[in-house]
């Protein structure tokens, strides 16, 4: 698992340096490549809280307390991680639903088309005629921000 967040931290470290010089925005491949990353990181750590759980029940009933507490620390800090995939339907406290897709297109429910990307710690849509930006990590489905006439903003990933 470190080996696994080692890589990824690497990864991020050489897409942010090679992205850096261009006014902060990140190209369509990139901001893809990074949804896919994050779904798989999603994958992999769903397998190990698996695995963990599984051990913790074994672990309790052998009596070793410490041991069990330790692995249901672990499967609560894996649970709260920043590990999430934009990539899906979210629904704005305006009511509309916006539609992230892997390419990097996003479409509301009123037809809007726009872009996303992944910049630096926020979550970029750029519409023709607004532009909104979102804090990332999401909270437990949930991302906020403003957009570009300084309203504050909100929407929650659908399940």
């Amino acid at each position: 698992m470190k080996r696994v967040l080692s890589i990824v931290v690497v990864f991020l470290i050489v897409v942010s340096s090679v992205f850096a010089a261009d006014e902060g925005k990140m190209p369509l491949a990139a901001s893809t490549a990074l949804a896919k990353m994050d779904q798989d990181i999603v994958k992999a750590k769903n397998a190990a809280v698996v695995i963990l759980k599984k051990t913790l029940q074994e672990e309790t009933k052998k009596g070793n307390l410490k041991t069990a507490n330790m692995i249901q620390e672990k499967i609560d800090e894996l649970s709260e991680s920043p590990s999430f995939s934009l990539v899906g339907l979210w629904t704005g406290k305006n009511g509309y639903t916006y539609e992230l897709k892997e390419d990097g297109n996003v479409v509301t429910t009123d037809n809007n088309k726009g872009k996303w990307t992944i910049d630096k710690s926020k979550l970029v849509i750029s519409f023709p005629n607004i532009i909104d930006s979102y804090r990332l990590p999401p909270k437990k489905g949930v991302v906020k921000g403003t957009n570009s006439r300084g309203q504050d903003l909100m929407m929650t990933k659908a399940e």
